[in-house]
């Protein structure tokens, strides 16, 4: 009888550590699970404010160039997106935002369009902004190119439609 005893004791002293070990696996389950669910909800209103943003800078664009054409110049012709390039992405909308820079002022140092990019907030994550910029530009399927002192301005042929388009008013 005691060695009954002594198992049964055994068994529940078992049973209590593995009780113990499961509410601790569920209670780490619990915290990841809102861990992601916060993580979601962040991405969700990120996204929202990212859509958000484009939308307003789409109409800027848009009333600019209404403006300009209204004031008789024609808007500035960019060159297109990188074949494969989504026009949604980040990768996307540094090359617009570069091309409209070097389109409205013809050529520019890689820190001021780094600035500038840092000022349209599409530097946001990025450690080295110089070495972004750098490899922008040099991803960008030769929209853009370098006179070898750190300037850069659209290639000749994007360029050409632009002053092409501009004076032909």
């Amino acid at each position: 009888m005691r060695r009954i005893c002594a198992i049964m004791s055994d068994l529940i002293a078992t049973l209590n550590n593995t009780l113990t070990e499961i509410e601790a696996d569920c209670a780490r389950r619990a915290a990841t699970i809102a861990t992601l669910q916060a993580e979601n909800l962040f991405a969700e209103r990120t996204a929202t404010v990212i859509r958000d943003t484009i939308a307003k800078l789409q109409e800027i664009n848009h009333s600019k160039a209404d403006t300009a054409r209204a004031n008789g110049h024609a808007p500035v012709s960019l060159p297109p997106l990188p074949p494969g390039w989504s026009p949604e992405s980040k990768k996307a909308r540094v090359f617009v935002a570069i091309a409209k820079l070097l389109a409205e002022h013809g050529r520019a140092h890689r820190t001021e369009i780094a600035e500038h990019l840092e000022a349209l907030g599409l530097s946001e994550g990025v450690t080295n902004p110089m070495s972004a910029v750098s490899r922008h530009l040099s991803e960008a399927n030769g929209a853009f190119v370098s006179d070898n002192s750190g300037h850069w301005s659209l290639r000749q042929s994007a360029r050409s439609a632009s002053e092409t388009a501009g004076s032909a008013h």
